[in-house]
């Protein structure tokens, strides 16, 4: 099930509790979804300034989907998600931040398994500190002591583009095994 919702229209989705294999879209408007606390398999995605809050989401399950947020001042607030797991086996999960977009995902401790993180907007995970076969692509913007936050990183890999030696500590102590490519490019394999 698709739901939509842009400046041209208003989703009446106060009580909506669940979206699953499907897709969310919010486009150049702000909401809130309380009520909403099973995305299971769904794609998000909040684009064009738009807003999205989901306070009751606190686990999700992906299954080959994607959380996309693109474009200044659009922001998806994820803050109260603490657990992502992958079902079944062999599908993943892309957290994308483009274009000045800002993800929320301040619960979060820990990622396991097919994930994809690309950072080049803002994705506040402060408390994130295992990644274990993550793939993480940051353009060096944000502040490196977010990332510092990290004491593990295993099984995946950590491009960080557009960076400073700011980033010289991340690269260093959570994958040993990096090195500086053209273009300002750390490449870290974990």
């Amino acid at each position: 099930m698709k739901h939509h919702a842009d400046e041209r229209a208003t989703l009446q989705a106060s009580g909506l509790a669940s979206v699953t294999y499907g897709s969310l879209t919010v486009n150049n408007v702000s909401m809130t979804l309380s009520a909403l606390t099973d995305v299971d398999g769904s794609s998000v995605y909040v684009q064009n300034g738009g807003s999205l809050a989901l306070p009751g989401l606190t686990s999700y399950a992906a299954y080959e989907s994607t959380f996309q947020v693109d474009g200044t001042g659009s922001v998806l607030d994820v803050s109260a998600l603490s657990t992502v797991t992958i079902q079944p086996n062999g599908a993943f999960w892309a957290l994308y931040a483009t274009n000045g977009g800002e993800v929320k995902l301040t619960a979060l401790a820990s990622l396991t398994g097919s994930f994809f993180i690309v950072d080049e907007g803002r994705i506040l995970d402060n408390n994130l500190t295992s990644l274990k076969g993550v793939d993480v692509t940051l353009d060096g913007t944000d502040d490196p002591q977010v990332a510092n936050s990290w004491t593990s990183f295993t099984g995946g890999e950590l491009r960080v583009t557009g960076a400073s030696t700011a980033y010289l500590a991340l690269a260093i102590s959570t994958a040993p095994r990096c090195s500086w490519r053209a273009a300002a490019a750390w490449l870290c394999r974990g």
